[in-house]
C-alpha cells in the first residue's frame, strides 16, 4: 500500500508541474502579446530632428571652415555617410517586422 504521504507527495509534484507548466505558458504568451503589440515606434521624432539638425550644422561648420582640399572633402563625405548609415540602422531596427531589414514573425505565431 502506498501511504497517505507518499501519495500527497505525487499528486502535488503532478499538480505542481502542471501549474509550472501554466505559468510559464502564460509568460510566454505575454511576452509574445507585448512583442507584436509593441510594433510602434520607440525613437520619438523631436529627438530624430534635434539629431538630424545637429549633425547638419556639425558638417556645415566643418565644410565651411575647413581647408578646401580632396582629402577632407573626402573624409567628410566619409564621415557624414557613416552618419547616414547609423541614424538607417538605428530606424531599421526600431521596427523589425517591416523595412528593408526585417525578420520574421512565423516564430511568434
Amino acid at each position: 500500500m502506498i501511504s497517505t504521504e507518499t501519495a500527497l507527495i505525487v499528486f502535488a509534484c503532478t499538480f505542481g508541474g502542471a501549474l509550472l507548466g501554466m505559468f510559464l505558458g502564460s509568460d510566454i504568451m505575454e511576452t509574445r502579446w507585448l512583442v507584436l503589440g509593441g510594433l510602434g515606434r520607440s525613437v520619438p521624432l523631436p529627438f530624430l530632428v534635434v539629431v538630424v539638425f545637429w549633425l547638419t550644422i556639425i558638417f556645415g561648420s566643418f565644410g565651411l571652415l575647413g581647408p578646401r582640399n580632396v582629402t577632407v572633402l573626402v573624409v567628410l563625405f566619409l564621415c557624414s555617410l557613416s552618419d547616414a548609415g547609423a541614424i538607417f540602422l538605428i530606424l531599421e531596427m526600431d521596427q523589425p517586422f517591416e523595412g528593408l531589414m526585417k525578420i520574421s514573425s512565423a516564430p511568434l505565431r
